[in-house]
């Protein structure tokens, strides 16, 4: 953002006889400032761009009626700048804390292809992965063999039937012609082994909250598990079959289960245990995209509840 006379200025935004300042923007009579704009009378800001009687925004420049900003700084006619140039907001359902436009938690991802190797077993693995952050130690392949509640496809009559996905995991994990389960059978399957542990904890099953609703959970220090699609792809709808109750379902292609960690508005990303990773390192998606595959997917998310 460039006022009038300005000159030499590196990754700043300067007013009337400023000069040689870096990652700053400044107005008069201000000096000695890194990384931070300043207006009159405000002080100690660190990369932030701040207008009068605002306060507590990190990595953010903030103008009236704009919001939700991380390492950008935006005024305008403004252009050319590092990591971001906004004019208008990026809509985020919901609305987030201004002093919280990043969170992560420390989730350690594992792979499902791991020996034993599950090639179907996304959702036990993310299972595990969670359980884990809380402080059990639990396999993977001992959730799938003991705890996940399992069934398999089969004609009668001609008409292909079997279990509900939503409470009964579609054949074995450990076979690459499975299918999968949702949030009520991972649910089912987290209290059984809880409870096996003598533990006071349980799953809860909050489907159809939005994303800015799943990243509050975060925010107190709970991870999410979450269904969107592998590699982000779009849910393709495949086979269809009947359950015992008369229930037409269909299955959608791609289901891939994760644990949500953390996002970063700024940098429009969410960061998850991915089980098809083969590393302990969380996953970055785009959060629109994931949101999207998210949504495709019927919104299906399981917490911790104390």
């Amino acid at each position: 953002d460039k006022n009038e006379d300005t000159s030499n200025e590196v990754e700043s935004d300067k007013n009337e006889d400023t000069s040689n300042w870096v990652e700053s923007d400044k107005n008069e009579d201000t000096s000695n400032w890194v990384e931070s704009d300043k207006n009159e009378d405000t002080s100690n800001w660190v990369e932030s761009d701040k207008n009068e009687d605002t306060s507590n925004w990190v990595e953010s420049d903030k103008n009236e009626d704009t919001s939700n900003w991380v390492e950008s700084d935006k005024n305008e006619d403004t252009s050319n700048e590092a990591e971001s140039n906004k004019n208008e907001k990026t809509y985020i359902e919901g609305s987030v804390p201004a002093n919280e436009p990043a969170y992560i938690l420390s989730v350690k991802n594992i792979c499902q292809y791991s020996e034993p190797a599950l090639p179907t077993g996304c959702e036990v693995t993310a299972l595990s992965c969670w359980l884990r952050y809380y402080g059990f130690d639990v396999s993977k392949n001992i959730i799938a063999d003991k705890y996940l509640p399992k069934g398999n496809l089969y004609y009668k009559n001609n008409v292909l039937c079997g279990p509900d996905p939503s409470t009964t995991f579609i054949g074995s994990p450990y076979s690459e012609n499975s299918y999968g389960c949702y949030s009520d059978c991972i649910v089912i399957t987290a209290n059984r082994y809880l409870t096996s542990v003598g533990s006071t904890k349980k799953a809860v099953n909050v489907s159809g909250r939005n994303m800015t609703d799943l990243f509050k959970y975060l925010r107190n220090g709970d991870p999410v598990i979450v269904w969107a699609t592998m590699g982000m792809s779009q849910t393709v709808l495949t086979t269809s079959w009947k359950t015992v109750n008369g229930k037409n379902v269909v299955w959608k292609g791609n289901e891939h289960c994760f644990v949500l960690a953390g996002y970063d508005y700024g940098k429009n990303i969410v960061y998850v245990a991915d089980p098809m990773k083969n590393t302990e390192k969380l996953t970055e998606y785009d959060l629109n995209l994931f949101m999207e595959r998210y949504n495709e997917q019927g919104h299906n998310a399981v917490v911790i509840e104390y």
